[in-house]
């Protein structure tokens, strides 16, 4: 494709076009409205990150929900989030829609191709990517210093699922084999949660945490599960077994690092609890715990512990919701301790559920900063005052909007600005079709366009525009078309 030099001079874009792991294994539009749904979710607070999984795959690996009690066979889920997930209009309309999409069984081909200019006082750079999927086959093409290719095929069946070339294992919560976490930036407990047992899964690539290169293989029976995954460079292997509660062995090895661990998991009643301990050549002992307790729909208290022995860290996180039974007025708090002096408070809240207001406060023994939020239809505004590690008064600001949601083309601008010396905070803002997490900036601002068409047959394409002076890239454009027959 050719763009005109004075055109290219002119557009600019994104802060946030790059694919995170959070997108990685999302390719079609389908996808892509499952996928905003439950960050949404998380990003509102009313959904863990390890729910928002849990909602993600059971609908990949069972398709669209046939009645909305289907929520409450998804595994993973707090009676609180069930709730929630069943009372959503978008889950609702998933239910009218009862239509499977497998993405092992799926025959059709989906395409997409990316291109990304990157305008910065050394010089432009360039790069594009093409992605394919055709049934269990992923394959990536990326070009930009050099030409990387990547992808893998995947299958299941009568209890097997099986991974060719690059991928990634849900074994060993976490301690044992790599995870990254599937949905980002942790805004509570989040990343430090004893994740859930995943069977492995093909990727298009494997340039972030967690992924591997190889094969993996995984048997899945009535009470027991095993699974191994080597490659070049790595081994490892799992054994799980469920009666009343569920206990797994795993092994890791890469390299000089080596891991031997053990987990258990189970619940009782309203309690789920979830432990996981590894023994590692390069970090001695290391363990992680947490359990929830929810208490019908209106409360639900989270734990967790998380430390090792040999370098003597530890970390304390703590987790509640609480909804007001009849107006659905809701108060989230999370409470995270690392030593006497790393530790961090955050608040937020909302007067009752059709409130398009929340507000937020969140601190440090350095810092302290309070926040009034905005969600309504097609806007979203966020600020926050407070005072930084430095003493002195700081602030940041985010506003963003929408329009044309459900129509064939939808557009909406962003920006970002922010003066002071602390952590955070966080938002989440478009990246061409997808959203990611940013952090305001401590210093200048951030601005950004974006619009996507839906053709009349198959495709779509979506561009995106930012620019940013006080950053290190002024301006960055991209532009993604997809293809679905």
């Amino acid at each position: 494709m050719t763009w005109p030099s004075n055109w290219t001079g002119m557009v600019v874009l994104l802060l946030g076009v790059g694919s995170t792991h959070a997108q990685e294994d999302i390719q079609s539009l389908v996808e892509w409205e499952v996928w905003r749904h439950v960050t949404n979710a998380v990003e509102e607070g009313w959904l863990s990150q390890s729910g928002a999984q849990a909602v993600f795959r059971h609908i990949q690996e069972e398709g669209w929900p046939v009645c909305r009690e289907e929520a409450r066979n998804i595994c993973g889920l707090s009676e609180l989030e069930c709730a929630k997930l069943m009372q959503s209009e978008t889950w609702n309309a998933w239910v009218l829609r009862h239509e499977a999409w497998l993405p092992t069984a799926k025959k059709r081909p989906s395409f997409h191709w990316t291109g990304a200019w990157k305008f910065r006082e050394s010089g432009t750079v360039r790069s594009h990517e093409a992605r394919l999927r055709w049934g269990g086959l992923r394959t990536r093409l990326h070009v930009e210093d050099s030409l990387a290719w990547g992808g893998s095929w995947s299958g299941q069946s009568e209890g097997w699922t099986w991974v060719a070339g690059h991928h990634q294992v849900g074994w060993g919560h976490g301690l044992t084999l790599p995870r990254a976490d599937a949905f980002g930036l942790a805004l509570f407990v989040g990343g430090s949660e004893v994740k859930l047992p995943l069977a492995p899964r093909g990727l298009h690539h494997a340039q972030f945490e967690g992924a591997l290169t190889g094969a993996a293989l995984e048997h899945r029976g009535l009470a027991w599960t095993h699974g191994i995954t080597a490659g070049r460079r790595h081994v490892g292997w799992m054994t799980r077994w469920r009666r009343h509660h569920t206990w797994g062995v795993s092994a890791f090895a890469e390299g000089e690092d080596a891991r031997l661990g053990m987990d258990w998991s189970a619940q009782k009643d309203n309690v789920d609890w979830q432990l996981a301990w590894a023994w590692t050549s390069t970090e001695g002992w290391l363990l992680r715990t947490s359990f929830r307790w929810a208490r019908g729909t209106h409360w639900v208290i989270q734990g967790v512990y998380e430390g090792g022995w040999r370098q003597g860290e530890r970390e304390w996180n703590t987790f509640s919701t609480w909804q007001h039974p009849e107006h659905g007025g809701l108060v989230q708090t999370r409470v995270r301790i690392r030593g006497r002096e790393d530790w961090d408070v955050r608040f937020q809240g909302q007067p009752h559920k059709r409130s398009v207001w929340r507000w937020s406060m969140g601190g440090t023994h350095e810092s302290l900063m309070g926040g009034i939020h905005l969600r309504h239809e097609a806007l979203k505004a966020s600020w926050w005052v407070g005072r930084d590690r430095s003493g002195e008064r700081s602030f940041a600001r985010h506003v963003e909007g929408a329009w044309g949601e459900g129509g064939r083309r939808q557009w909406g601008v962003f920006a970002l600005d922010g003066q002071g010396d602390w952590r955070g905070p966080y938002v989440m803002v478009r990246a061409l079709d997808g959203r990611v997490w940013s952090q305001t900036p401590s210093t200048g601002w951030r601005m950004g366009v974006w619009v996507t068409q839906q053709g009349a047959r198959e495709g779509s394409w979506t561009a995106q525009c930012s620019w940013s002076p006080s950053q290190q890239e002024t301006f960055r454009c991209a532009w993604r078309w997809r293809w679905e027959p």
